[in-house]
């Protein structure tokens, strides 16, 4: 049985706070029948270890296969360092990994461990001494090598591509922020309150606790976070209902954050912007979008909360080839929705093999 979305307590007030507005077309009773439902759920999420190692510095792993004897065109994966690399294999018919592997690409996917581990102090850690080595560790082949950076992923690929050579890589930024300031104004201010409350850890603990950061993440849209579980009982499609538990499961199954890392995200990049204000240094230099000499896809959800266009618009205006794909979907829905196979999926495909003819 499931505890339910992380931290409970604060999804519970908040859905009683949205009862409690007699304008909302919010049913309490159905919330709670809805939350229970999910945590009653059986589907899990299958685990990554079924699938070969193809790859690996300590406890980060690269799944996937090397070796290729068709010698497809290799697609490497990054996911964020808080949640898991799971959601871009979630279940039969909804893997953007087998999605890849059906059209012909080489798929690999990157695995960032436990955080805890030795080795993995700061962000610049992550990106020189296991994202730089995973690229670079890739067979060398006159076909186009690409990276794709999922929301924190696509900043960490921008500073991992300014220290390796950049011959043949094509980066693909999907839901990356870059201006934080040119996002929504109340998520500056909640992000000032996790600061705050961060610090309060740091004579306690290592790391910054699981549950303030699902907070913060739930703080974006509250009134969503609650009704999705509202209409949970209501979904008549398994396979949906077994998209959505899987979904909750992985964002509910996140990482703590070490405070190098916290700060970085939430001091230097939602507060400071240093990251809009071209002053983000990592592993040594600061970081230039511009500096990426070959053509990169942004893929920017029209419907994303959790980075607003307004956002990661201006990442693709730095990038010097740049293509831009707009789906009309939030930020999990890139890889967790439905249609995300015609709305998302299929385009990167597209313009990745525009690419690879070209060569």
């Amino acid at each position: 049985m499931r505890t339910g979305p992380r931290p409970i307590f604060l999804h519970l007030v908040n859905a009683m706070q949205i009862a409690a507005q007699q304008d909302k077309n919010f049913s309490l009773e159905r919330y709670l029948q809805g939350l229970a439902g999910y945590m009653d759920s059986l589907e899990k999420i299958k685990p990554q270890e079924s699938r070969p190692v193809a790859w690996q510095k300590g406890d980060v792993q690269l799944y996937g296969s090397l070796d290729n004897d068709k010698a497809n065109v290799n697609v490497l994966l990054v996911p964020s360092l808080i949640n898991g690399s799971e959601i871009f294999d979630l279940m039969p018919g909804y893997s953007f990994y087998a999605f890849l592997q059906q059209e012909g690409f080489n798929p690999l996917l990157l695995d960032w461990g436990n955080p805890e581990r030795a080795g993995k102090e700061t962000l610049d850690n992550y990106i020189a001494d296991f994202l730089v080595p995973a690229i670079t560790e890739l067979p060398k082949q006159p076909k186009p090598l690409f990276v794709l950076g999922y929301c924190m992923g696509g900043l960490m690929v921008i500073s991992a591509l300014q220290n390796i050579e950049q011959d043949n890589i094509h980066p693909i930024f999907m839901a990356t922020p870059w201006d934080f300031h040119a996002g929504v104004d109340v998520m500056i201010k909640n992000a000032g309150y996790l600061w705050q409350q961060g610090q309060l850890y740091k004579d306690v603990t290592d790391f910054v606790p699981i549950d303030l950061l699902q907070a913060f993440f739930a703080s974006v849209d509250p009134e969503n976070t609650a009704q999705k579980f509202a209409n949970f009982l209501e979904i008549q499609d398994e396979t949906a209902k077994t998209l959505f538990i899987l979904i909750e499961d992985w964002l509910n199954n996140g990482h703590a954050l070490n405070h190098n890392i916290f700060e970085t995200c939430m001091h230097d990049w939602y507060l400071q912007n240093e990251t809009g204000r071209g002053a983000w240094k990592s592993c040594g230099r600061v970081v230039t979008p511009a500096a990426i000499k070959n053509p990169s896809l942004c893929v920017i959800p029209t419907r994303d909360k959790l980075v607003p266009p307004s956002t990661a618009k201006p990442l693709c205006a730095l990038l010097k080839q740049n293509s831009l794909i707009e789906p009309e979907t939030g930020h999990i829905g890139l890889m967790g929705s439905i249609r995300a196979k015609e709305k998302v999926w299929t385009p990167i495909v597209k313009w990745m093999k525009e690419i690879y003819v070209s060569k």
